[in-house]
């Protein structure tokens, strides 16, 4: 992904497309062509085969693992170089592993919420929005 390509990047197993966090995003995301919905894995080229119509957003497959580790998720961040990242699967202990390593070597805003946090996502500021309540 080139440096400023896009505005907004999420990157989700098609199968999290569905329902969810990830579906949510992508509802909200996918009028914008300067977005990218990245999924991990193999898949047809232009990634779109089975979507639903609609959409403007970019969506491209990437032979990324749908479940890498946290090395691979920090090479992936240190090389996207976002101001912000939510993580948002995975098991408590290493989730908050990842985002200590996140925070303290490449100096950026990380969030993790629980199961259930609201979380608002604001693509006029472009960044993660945490609401009091």
């Amino acid at each position: 992904v080139d440096d400023n390509e896009y505005q907004m990047v999420l990157i989700a197993a098609p199968a999290m497309l569905n329902a969810g966090f990830s579906r949510e995003v992508f509802q909200k995301w996918r009028s914008d062509e300067r977005n990218l919905v990245a999924l991990p894995g193999f898949g047809y080229s232009d990634g779109s085969k089975g979507m639903e119509s609609g959409y403007r957003c970019r969506i491209r497959n990437y032979s990324l693992s749908a479940h890498a580790d946290a090395m691979g998720l920090f090479q992936l961040v240190r090389k996207l170089r976002p101001k912000k990242v939510v993580l948002v699967h995975g098991e408590d202990r290493p989730i908050e592993s990842l985002e200590k390593l996140l925070k303290s070597d490449l100096g950026i805003g990380v969030k993790s919420p629980r199961t259930g946090d609201k979380v608002s996502l604001s693509r006029f500021e472009n960044h993660v929005h945490y609401p009091d309540n």
